[in-house]
């Protein structure tokens, strides 16, 4: 892989690139400056420096500020800050542009600007590791960048660099993942030992706080960068498991068992086969069909499957019987094969057999038993015809029929509130379901 250097000469010519190989000449390895000789030396006409671009990982912020405005003067950029001011004006090449304008620079300068811009915002960092990315024999320095900050995270490698979102980077009551959690896991890993290219793995758990899913990316280098996302949002899914041979091995979903298989193709991950087992006898948590209206005010509801976290909707607390809102902490979303419609008056219930329905005298459901066993409720009847449920207008109301669905779907359901146990489903008032044993 042919190295690449940051040149600043009488034109301020910039080339960069993040890795830099083995094959590096010693020569040119001299040539470079440490950081403190930077911000003496960058952009002087009698004498350009070459700065290795491996030396952003040892410069100071200070440095990191004048290489990234070093950038905007060879453009003749007007300076506010008195120390870039007085610095410039000393630089026999820079010529003052009161018209400079940013859209008017070159791509491969802007990108410069972008990557020296992450080191100087980066608070971790998460991968500095050498590596065989292009697999022709040399070794290249990676590193993914953290910014706690911005809630972003940066992968670096070769003339490549690109900054991601954080899922818990940006969490709204600041509390952050919890201790058990990785933020943000990178690693190398070899998809292929016989293709002698190695690829960069970020993982991150979505922004839940009950055993959230897994957001995969991989970084591969074939004719360009590759970027493959795999993923789940399923609870506690989307682990990769690799073994070297080019294929990749997802869990998709835990309950049913469902495995996605990937082989790598030019830099890509593409999907070649699929394996779904059976549910367990006890069924999987999520009850609701997505088109289920959630209240979230006495009169207005929402899709249960375009609820996230943070929404608000309403709880019914049975000791004043009242309505109040709360704050949604986690909607499950898993497939379900065997559903029943409850036919409730006007409307509709797509849900499974063990989800609990409130009435006056305490939770019922298709299938008591199971409701107990999974989600920790005590003494359940058994919902039928002509069970009366309590319905958010005070009222009760009256079970018509019960049926037999006949095909399976995507389900979803609230298994956590920040108050309260129950919430209001096409009226009625139905159960949080906080799984006791995942699977």
């Amino acid at each position: 892989m042919k190295t690449t250097y940051l040149i600043l000469s009488t034109l301020l010519f910039v080339i960069i690139a993040s890795c830099s190989s083995d094959s590096t000449e010693k020569e040119e390895q001299n040539d470079g400056v440490k950081s403190k000789e930077t911000a003496s030396k960058l952009g002087q006409k009698t004498k350009a420096p070459i700065i290795n671009i491996t030396e952003f990982s040892k410069m100071s912020k200070e440095d990191l500020r004048l290489a990234r405005n070093t950038v905007f003067a060879k453009y003749g950029r007007v300076f506010k800050s008195k120390d870039l001011k007085d610095h410039f004006a000393k630089q026999d090449w820079y010529n003052a542009n009161p018209g400079f304008r940013e859209s008017n620079m070159k791509q491969q300068d802007v990108d410069i600007v972008n990557l020296i811009q992450r080191w100087e915002e980066k608070t971790d960092i998460v991968l500095q590791e050498r590596a065989d990315i292009t697999g022709n024999g040399s070794y290249e320095d990676c590193f993914v960048l953290y910014n706690k900050n911005k809630g972003t995270y940066a992968v670096i490698v070769n003339d490549f660099s690109k900054e991601f979102d954080h899922f818990w980077g940006q969490n709204k009551e600041n509390q952050g993942a919890p201790e058990d959690w990785t933020k943000i896991e990178a690693r190398i890993i070899d998809i292929d030992v016989e293709d002698f290219k190695q690829e960069i793995l970020i993982s991150q758990r979505y922004d839940d706080w009950e055993d959230p899913g897994t957001q995969n990316i991989v970084i591969a280098f074939d004719d360009g960068v590759q970027i493959t996302e795999l993923s789940s949002t399923d609870y506690d899914a989307g682990r990769l498991e690799i073994d070297g041979d080019g294929e990749v091995m997802m869990n998709y979903s835990n309950c049913p068992e469902h495995s996605k298989f990937f082989m790598l193709n030019k830099g890509k991950l593409v999907q070649t086969d699929e394996k779904v087992s059976p549910p367990p006898p006890g069924g999987c948590a999520a009850c609701f069909s997505g088109e289920s209206q959630v209240s979230i005010s006495l009169h207005e509801t929402k899709r249960i499957e375009e609820l996230q976290r943070g929404d608000l909707i309403l709880t019914f607390d049975s000791s004043s019987n009242t309505y109040h809102q709360t704050e949604v902490e986690r909607v499950l979303r898993v497939y379900h094969s065997s559903l029943y419609n409850v036919n409730i008056g006007e409307s509709t219930i797509t849900v499974t057999e063990d989800h609990p329905f409130l009435t006056k005298d305490g939770w019922c459901s298709l299938e008591p038993a199971k409701t107990m066993e999974r989600y920790g409720y005590t003494d359940v009847k058994l919902l039928k015809e002509g069970t009366e449920l309590i319905h958010q207008d005070e009222t009760a109301i009256s079970v018509e029929s019960i049926e037999k669905g006949s095909e399976g779907m995507m389900t979803y359901t609230i298994s956590t509130l920040e108050n309260g146990n129950n919430f209001i489903v096409n009226g009625v008032v139905v159960g949080t379901e906080s799984i006791i044993d995942h699977f």
